[in-house]
């Protein structure tokens, strides 16, 4: 007897699964092929596979890393800008950085919340 019932099941389920064209392991060899023909042609006696996957697969990446150096910096933002705001109520100064302080730390925890819902 079988411990776990299921893995027929999910066997069938993965083995009849299709991947979309993108992350297809034939396209993805072949972008990467054209790509480093491309770069053999142009500068055959500098050859980088660092630059040949940056031109096969640079732009999907690229904009997923300013996604993630975005959300970086909105998760760093909230602490600092609720010590300014702190800082700024223990000062008691008279000036209006306290309201500035104040939205920006809200805008900054509304955009934090909404961006980790959207995940």
């Amino acid at each position: 007897m079988k411990l776990f019932l299921g893995i027929p099941i999910l066997q069938a389920s993965f083995s009849s699964m299709e991947l979309p064209n993108d992350i297809d392991p034939l396209f993805c060899h072949d972008s990467l092929l054209n790509c480093w023909e491309d770069q053999t042609r142009r500068n055959g006696s500098h050859l980088s596979l660092f630059w040949t996957i940056c031109y096969a697969y640079g732009w999907p990446y690229m904009c997923l890393g300013l996604l993630k150096v975005l959300n970086d910096c909105l998760g760093f933002a909230g602490p600092l800008l609720l010590n300014m705001l702190i800082k700024y109520l223990q000062e008691g100064t008279g000036n209006f950085n306290g309201y500035l302080l104040a939205i920006s730390l809200s805008l900054t925890s509304i955009l934090k919340f909404s961006w980790n819902f959207l995940k």
